[in-house]
């Protein structure tokens, strides 16, 4: 869905294809990736637990990978004790209990990891980032790209509890340093070093998504 092949005649003025495309349309859910391990540092649960309120208080649905284990568990469960909408995205091969724990909210099932991704995208127009490991940082990743490429442009934010992505900014800015990335990603998202959900989530309601880098359309 965010990719359009536009094949360019003779002497086709790029600009007049991007003024055929549009940018993908994006849902109202609050898009929030996160760890399914519990991790070592306290504040990280705090974290979830605090924006769980926080999102259930802002009437707009949590999506997420779905199950109730680790951190995405105190996130999920927070949303769900102070009734909070939630939509549970998860591919069927991790659906079993003994994998994700009890599903809960409205479920969306995938055949894919993939397709995963795409469906939570097309449910959300805010991107949230907790604590979390490799798959956390993939998804991560794939919103950064997707930001670059003008193909995805949520409201992108990072709850730096404990500054767990102190290392990851600086690897960024490493890359920045190796000219393989531009200063400009950081315009990209907002990053509360604290455990504040709410706080987090009020700045992210007032912030612009700035002009993509690629300056690329998609339909």
């Amino acid at each position: 869905p965010y990719v359009e092949s536009v094949a360019l005649t003779r002497g086709e003025a790029l600009s007049e294809v991007d003024a055929r495309l549009t940018v993908p349309k994006q849902g109202d859910g609050i898009l929030v990736f996160c760890g399914a391990r519990i991790g070592k540092d306290d504040s990280h649960v705090e974290a979830a637990k605090s924006l769980g309120v926080a999102i259930a208080k802002s009437g707009k649905p949590l999506v997420y990978g779905g199950g109730t284990v680790g951190v995405m568990g105190a996130l999920s469960r927070t949303v769900c004790d102070n009734k909070g909408a939630i939509r549970s995205v998860i591919p069927e091969a991790l659906m079993p209990r003994e994998v994700s724990g009890e599903l809960i909210g409205d479920l969306y099932s995938t055949p894919t990891m993939s397709t995963r991704k795409t469906k939570m995208f097309s449910l959300s127009d805010t991107v949230v980032v907790l604590p979390g490991g490799i798959g956390t940082f993939d998804e991560v990743l794939d919103v950064l790209t997707l930001l670059q490429l003008n193909a995805y442009r949520p409201k992108f934010g990072f709850l730096n509890a404990g500054n767990f992505f102190g290392a990851f900014f600086d690897f960024l800015r490493h890359l920045i340093a190796q000219g393989y990335l531009e200063e400009k990603i950081f315009d990209f998202f907002i990053v509360e070093d604290s455990a504040d959900g709410a706080k987090l989530l009020e700045r992210l309601a007032a912030f612009d998504v700035p002009a993509s880098i690629a300056q690329i359309k998609w339909d």
